[in-house]
């Protein structure tokens, strides 16, 4: 779409890129962070004229990169910066012009950086989060907001010294529910409208209770769990309000979560163990009375290998010894059951129809065998044993890198591995659930781990990737599922280095991404955000 990364600028596959790519409203916002510590703010209407520099700043000596954290304010947009020497890491505001470019304000005055811990949108504001440490007495939080100029940068709260800010928020309504813990005090629910008034202290949690475990945001409420010493793992409530805060189930110190909250229709689910009672599964609506068990999965306290929401079912996986049995649940007693089980270790794959998928690595043959039963129960059956051309060397064991369901069938990467820390080979799969559904697509994708290829749907049929061919390297390709419509899509990089495509982004009906092209660098494409996967014009490699 345009050359941003000027030949000759010391670039090369390893960067540098543009990057930080934001949608504000009507333009696009993107970094150029150079070696040399030289970096430019860009702004895109989508064009090649439309895309222009912003303001640029000149070289110095800094962390790589230097100009990070866009983020869109209307048709503005924020960023921070590293002046080092002067102002340090900081708060800047562009209107897409240069001499709308400036510093907000020197929070840290003096080459001292600014960090913030959190940043949220309120009405016309941005809402900041500030933890750092002006004392050895420790950490403080303070709450600021800025409407992008000096004058409108204001600190409304500073929570004082020792406080530290909890990694758990959660939004209501426009505005932010937080955790704050101190000492010696516990952990405190607080909520803030980003102005003095509306920052009040919702509900001291305990004086000793912290924030851990699982949480969850529904529609309308939050889950946590807290931990206090004596008392073990409690599961909270919340709908931001003092009075809707409150405690669903204490389980003691001998019983703990081990899954994580999981939304099923109007109810969460939950799994409770301990090696008195088993592994349980639970349900809660939200208020104490609808807590209640929703049945007892084992005698024994199991692992379990998965655990996902199919449609308004959870569907999970856990080893009973040498086996592994197969359970769905859609939160009731009766509809909580066991579908099947297996002789041996299964791993999930996904659902596909009405069949769920599951495999296992034989490392005896070195293959990957895939196996399905039916989602109303029973139905065993193989559907496919995967090849592994070499079976025979050292260290060529089968893996699942990834799988991803799109408009019904599985796409999945399975790899061979190698030697060393790189597979030998990674496959691209599609399977609707049977055999004859069941199709290599290509051979080429990534096997490193340093850059994981993009795959996701572009269409109702038509799915975009990065795949490799010995005369193209690393390009996009495409596919509606079958090997007569997968294929290159465009040759970015003419010959055999590839173009690297990543860091995809949408933005109104285009798909934008950075790709290493005939300058040498790394520079800014885009195509149509959905399209349909054309007929190759020859076989795939």
């Amino acid at each position: 779409m345009k050359i941003v990364i000027p030949p000759g600028s010391g670039a090369s596959s390893n960067g540098p890129y543009p990057e930080f790519l934001v949608g504000a409203e009507g333009f696009l916002y993107f970094a150029t962070n150079f070696f040399d510590g030289k970096a430019v703010l860009w702004r895109s209407d989508g064009t090649e004229p439309g895309t222009v520099p912003v303001k640029s700043f000149p070289e110095v000596f800094a962390a790589i990169p230097r100009l990070t954290d866009l983020m869109p304010f209307g048709d503005k947009v924020f960023f921070m910066l590293d002046d080092p020497g002067t102002t340090g890491r900081e708060l800047w505001f562009s209107d897409g012009t240069d001499s709308g470019t400036h510093l907000v304000k020197d929070l840290t005055p003096g080459p001292g950086d600014t960090w913030f811990n959190l940043v949220t949108r309120q009405g016309g504001q941005l809402t900041l989060f500030r933890e750092w440490s002006p004392t050895p007495d420790g950490s403080q939080v303070e709450l600021w907001r800025t409407d992008g100029t000096s004058l409108g940068t204001v600190r409304f709260r500073n929570f004082g010294p020792p406080v530290t800010l909890v990694p758990s928020s959660f939004e209501m309504g426009g505005v932010v529910n937080f955790f704050l813990s101190r000492p010696g005090q516990g952990t405190e629910l607080w909520r803030t409208d980003g102005t003095a008034n509306g920052t009040v202290l919702l509900k001291q949690l305990g004086a000793s209770g912290t924030l851990g475990g699982p949480s969850l945001q529904t529609e309308g409420l939050f889950y946590f769990v807290l931990t206090s010493p004596g008392h073990g793992d409690t599961l909270w409530r919340t709908d931001g309000t003092a009075n809707g805060t409150h405690a669903l189930k204490s389980l003691g110190t001998t019983e703990a979560f081990r899954q994580t909250l999981l939304q099923v229709g109007g109810l969460v689910l939950f799994v409770v163990t301990s090696p008195a009672q088993g592994t349980a599964l639970w349900r809660t609506d939200g208020t104490t009375a609808g807590t209640s068990l929703a049945k007892k999965l084992d005698a024994q306290v199991v692992t379990f290998t998965h655990w996902t929401r199919e449609g308004n079912q959870a569907l999970f996986l856990f080893e009973d010894g040498a086996n592994t049995e197969v359970w769905k649940s859609d939160g009731s007693p009766a509809g909580t059951v066991r579908l099947d089980a297996f002789g041996h270790h299964v791993y999930l794959l996904g659902v596909a129809g009405s069949k769920v998928l599951v495999y296992s690595p034989d490392y005896t043959t070195q293959r990957l065998r895939i196996q399905s039963l039916s989602l109303s129960g029973g139905g065993k059956s193989s559907v496919k044993t995967l090849p592994n051309p070499y079976a025979n060397e050292p260290s060529a064991y089968p893996f699942l890198a990834w799988s991803t369901r799109i408009n019904g069938r599985l796409y999945f990467a399975a790899g061979i591995g190698g030697t060393g820390p790189v597979a030998r080979e990674v496959s691209l799969w599609v399977s609707d659930g049977t055999a004859t559904g069941t199709l290599l697509l290509t051979n080429g994708i990534n096997p490193g781990d340093e850059y994981v290829p993009p795959f996701f749907a572009i269409s109702e049929d038509s799915i975009l990737f990065v795949a490799s061919a010995a005369a193209t390297g690393l390009e996009l390709w495409c596919t509606r599922g079958t090997l007569a419509t997968t294929g290159l899509l465009q040759d970015l990089n003419p010959g055999p280095s590839g173009s690297i495509p990543q860091a995809f982004s949408y933005f109104g009906d285009r798909l934008y991404f950075r790709a290493f092209d005939e300058t040498r660098s790394f520079q800014l494409w885009s195509m149509p955000a959905h399209l349909t996967c054309p007929t190759p014009l020859a076989p795939s490699p």
